[in-house]
């Protein structure tokens, strides 16, 4: 009985951690659809945004089966403590990329909800670059 509950545990953390990444790739996926004018950068930044889900989806899938095969609970425990850490990867990859032009768009794109005169003039800046 215990193991079982070691694992519903650990699946429902890990599905609770990767939500977080998955409504982040769709939000990529939106501006991309709906903001971004050049084709060339709508199709890298839809990209960028469906490379982000299928690895959530596929580390959350990977996950589910290793822990319902496992036996053990410091076995559970360990592959859930890995799996967590996959799932950060491309947040550490887009800590280093802050400049890049897909991170400027970012900023634009939340500028825009809550625009003030300040804003406008953000907006007019980062276009510029």
């Amino acid at each position: 009985m215990n193991i079982i509950v070691v694992r519903f545990l650990c699946c429902l953390a890990l599905h609770m951690e990767i939500e977080g990444e998955v409504l982040q790739a769709i939000s990529f996926m939106k501006i991309a659809v709906f903001k971004i004018k050049p084709v060339g950068k709508k199709v890298k930044m839809f990209s960028l945004g469906m490379m982000q889900l299928t690895a959530a989806l596929v580390t959350e899938g990977l996950n589910i089966l290793l822990i319902s095969s496992m036996t053990e609970v410091s076995d559970i425990i360990q592959n859930f403590v890995q799996f967590g850490f996959i799932s950060q990867i491309d947040d550490l990859y887009a800590k280093a990329q802050k400049n890049n032009f897909l991170m400027k768009i970012l900023r634009v794109s939340s500028i825009k909800i809550n625009s003030t005169e300040e804003d406008a003039v953000e907006i007019k800046r980062l276009k510029r670059e």
